[in-house]
């Protein structure tokens, strides 16, 4: 029994004194989650500007331009690059294809390297090997109705990124 007294005296002891203590604090864990950013065409706006077009001559082929757009990331990346173009499409069967601010006149987009549309506000993989190149065709909505000759804007923008 003096192993019993032994043990009963120790937990007496300790509830008497607190017993083992224990203190708590609250841990802080922060940090910044960053990507590596990619500059598309070197940080300035691309311009795309058809000059002069014939009212009556756009047809969907004439005064295409075409751009080389360099897409640059920080970092040399192994993951996957993705260009995303945001603007407001025409419709769901035209979504290469944006609205300008004159009636009846439209840009449509294209993928020079791959030779294909280029639909909006969609994920497109590209080659991070090479300059990315844009073809923009002025087109008219209804081929029948003429056009109004004046100045026209249209804005889009342009995203690039990995995965």
């Amino acid at each position: 029994m003096p192993v019993v007294k032994v043990i009963f005296l120790m937990i007496f002891y300790c509830l008497l004194t607190g017993g083992a203590r224990a203190d708590s604090t609250k841990a802080h864990l922060h940090g910044k989650i960053i990507s590596v950013p990619c500059y598309i065409n070197n940080k300035t706006a691309l311009d795309f500007n058809f000059q002069r077009m014939g009212i009556k001559r756009i047809d969907g082929i004439r005064y295409a331009v075409s751009l080389d757009i360099p897409i640059q990331c920080d970092k040399d990346i192994n993951a996957r690059l993705f260009l995303k173009i945001r603007s407001q499409a025409v419709s769901a069967t035209q979504s290469h294809v944006i609205k300008t601010d004159v009636d009846n006149l439209n840009i449509a987009l294209f993928d020079e390297h791959q030779n294909k549309e280029l639909p909006l506000n969609t994920e497109v993989e590209i080659d991070k090997t090479q300059t990315f190149r844009i073809k923009a065709v002025p087109v008219k909505e209804d081929p029948n109705k003429t056009l109004e000759a004046k100045p026209f804007t249209v804005m889009a923008t342009m995203v690039a990124y990995y995965e």
